[in-house]
């Protein structure tokens, strides 16, 4: 694919088109350099003359979701992928590739036989163990694609071509160097501040407010204290650990487990070493000759060889990078030294100054670990057939409550969840399933049994949720959330009376006062900023965003401001405006990113054209079909 050949770009471009053709695409084995054979002819995507058939939309589909699963640990199933847009990217991946394909062919834009050997030889797919060419690896992925080889250069001849096409488009060598200077004086300019923290705790004196004053802070701020649409569900929830009463494990297993993973309960021997290096044996040798008179380590390295020993740390053999200095340190007891050792860097004689002997965990310790570890392995079985059992029930169309007791699992009511999983008073719902689709299920699903069905996870795990009942958004009476109410009205009052205050000192600075006497009259103490940033983290932990931002809004040094900060309010003053960095590689990667959004912009134009010439046609009721639960069983999924 266009990924091999991407990977000889020295240019952004190579960049831009790892995102622009979309990863799905990308070879991850030799299998995927060719499309092979599709048992399902139909095609899903048409591009001008260009089309897209069934089995290879599924196999990049499928690619993209094993990603996400294995970035997010969850098990997204096709449903919700489609939901969060991954159906869409695979197809507008496929589209964009069509689209170049097509226009290269009609553009005439011809590639050499020797051009398009040359791609496939340094292809990552055909290298063997030596790094080179391999033509049995490259002979073998032919039979495996049931794909001869003029077939195979052919395909790599049209990929070459579009590649070339592209970097015609968006290649550009160079950018308007007021852009770039005006951006790289932007993005990377860094202000120190001096600054004071009034602290929330330092607002004692606030009254307590009356009903008058909560009933128009309540009348006021009504949003927040709304409740979300909430649905009552039932859910069954089988997870590994509600079978593991049912797996004995004898003494003898759990022993067995211990002996053969000996090692991940064993603490290596450890060592503290230093250090003396030598350019000659001759000199190391010296050593040893003065210890054997009695003096010590300590003593010969300072008035003998007159060196500063160099400390290794404490250390476990395979901790040293060097095995010959592991061998002979290890050889060694605790206040001994080496013979001379000689490596690349030198001669080595080491002193052992400290043994830590190896320790093994008791079995006791970890028993319970080794005893959950063999249930875990063993629960898929388990779960693999309750998982049967209640596909039959909701086959049957039986009561959730029937299900649960089939499978021997109690079934949880939850009388109210909204989308964050939160209950009717806003605290955070527990033992849910940590699987972004057991909430996406229940707001997705009506009320009843139509749409129930089994998400399964993983590791065996599997959930059934049913919406017993749909409750709408709902603003609750003052009476109900007062106390909270009070709670937000006193924070509000405290952060208010903390701006006064800070507006007052900022302006008395503004006024001519030193920054050192106010601080010092407020009762806070002076800090000095590091390098603030212009975007993303600020610099300073104790320099909040809105401080950062008002510093880059302040005209010169000297400048005044308060602003919320952290844990309070801030006042600041501008101490310096610098810039971060080297500025010639600053200068270097302002002008890659200005190129590279130039082309980006470019390559979308021209996108949006070659969708206006060429007509495009998804199918998407023939992809949804590709997905569905006969489907899927039949290719064995």
């Amino acid at each position: 694919m266009l990924q091999d050949i991407r990977k000889g770009a020295r240019s952004w471009l190579g960049i831009v088109l790892a995102c622009i053709l979309i990863p799905p695409f990308a070879i991850v084995g030799v299998e995927y350099v060719f499309r092979d054979g599709f048992s399902r002819a139909e095609a899903v995507i048409e591009v001008g003359e260009q089309e897209v058939l069934g089995r290879e939309f599924q196999r990049a589909f499928r690619e993209r979701l094993d990603a996400l699963n294995r970035r997010s640990g969850a098990s997204v199933d096709y449903r919700t992928a489609k939901t969060m847009g991954v159906v869409d990217i695979v197809a507008d991946g496929f589209v964009r590739e069509a689209l170049y394909r097509q226009a290269t062919r009609d553009a005439g834009i011809m590639v050499g036989d020797p051009v398009v050997r040359e791609a496939v030889r340094t292809m990552e797919a055909f290298r063997g163990v030596d790094g080179k060419f391999d033509s049995e690896l490259y002979r073998r992925g032919l039979e495996s694609a049931q794909m001869s080889e003029p077939e195979f250069l052919d395909s790599q001849r049209t990929e070459i071509a579009a590649q070339y096409l592209i970097q015609g488009i968006a290649g550009i060598e160079a950018a308007p160097a007021a852009i770039v200077d005006t951006i790289d004086r932007y993005r990377n300019e860094r202000r120190r501040a001096t600054f004071f923290i009034l602290r929330d705790s330092s607002i004692t004196d606030l009254p307590a407010p009356d009903k008058a004053q909560l009933a128009e802070f309540y009348d006021k701020h009504k949003a927040r204290y709304t409740r979300p649409p909430s649905r009552a569900v039932s859910a069954l929830i089988v997870l590994p650990e509600d079978v593991f009463g049912r797996i004995p494990v004898a003494d003898s297993e759990i022993l067995a487990a211990y002996q053969r993973d000996k090692a991940k309960y064993t603490t290596p021997e450890r060592r503290t070493l230093r250090q003396l290096l030598f350019t000659s044996e001759e000199d190391a040798r010296k050593v040893a000759a003065a210890m054997a008179g009695g003096r010590s380590f300590d003593t010969v390295a300072k008035e003998v060889v007159k060196q500063e020993p160099l400390s290794l740390g404490t250390v476990a053999a395979d901790g040293l990078p060097i095995p010959e200095l592991a061998g002979a340190a290890f050889a060694r007891r605790a206040g001994e030294i080496t013979e001379p050792v000689r490596t690349p860097l030198g001669w080595h004689v080491l002193v052992v100054d400290k043994v830590e002997p190896a320790k093994v965990t008791p079995l006791e310790k970890v028993r319970a670990d080794i005893e959950e570890a063999i249930k875990r392995k063993r629960a898929g079985a388990i779960l693999d057939g309750l998982r049967e059992e209640a596909d039959d029930g909701l086959g049957a169309d039986l009561p959730l409550d029937r299900i649960a007791e089939q499978v021997g699992v109690k079934l949880q009511r939850i009388p109210a969840i909204d989308s964050r999983g939160r209950d009717a008073t806003g605290k955070a719902i527990g033992g849910l399933p940590d699987d972004p689709r057991f909430l996406q299920r229940i707001f997705e699903q009506d009320v009843g049994r139509d749409d129930r069905d089994v998400l399964d996870r993983k590791d065996g795990a599997f959930f059934i949720v049913e919406v017993d009942r749909i409750a709408p958004s709902r603003t609750p009476a003052l009476e109900e959330v007062e106390e909270r109410v009070a709670k937000d009205w006193a924070a509000d009052a405290r952060t208010r009376a903390l701006k006064i205050r800070a507006d007052a000192l900022a302006q008395r600075i503004r006024a001519g006062a030193g920054i050192e006497e106010v601080a010092k009259a407020a009762g806070a103490g002076i800090k000095n900023s590091a390098p603030l940033n212009r975007y993303g983290a600020t610099g300073d932990p104790e320099v909040s965003g809105r401080l950062r931002d008002a510093l880059f809004e302040a005209g010169a040094t000297g400048a005044a401001v308060a602003r919320p900060g952290v844990n309070g309010y801030s006042v600041a003053v501008l101490a310096a405006i610098e810039t971060g960095g080297d500025a010639k590689e600053n200068r270097r990667a302002v002008l890659d990113g200005v190129k590279a959004e130039i082309g980006q912009e470019l390559l979308t134009q021209y996108s949006a054209m070659l969708r206006r010439i060429y007509p495009v046609r998804i199918d998407r009721n023939g992809i949804d079909r590709l997905f569905s639960r006969a489907a899927q069983r039949e290719q064995g999924y």
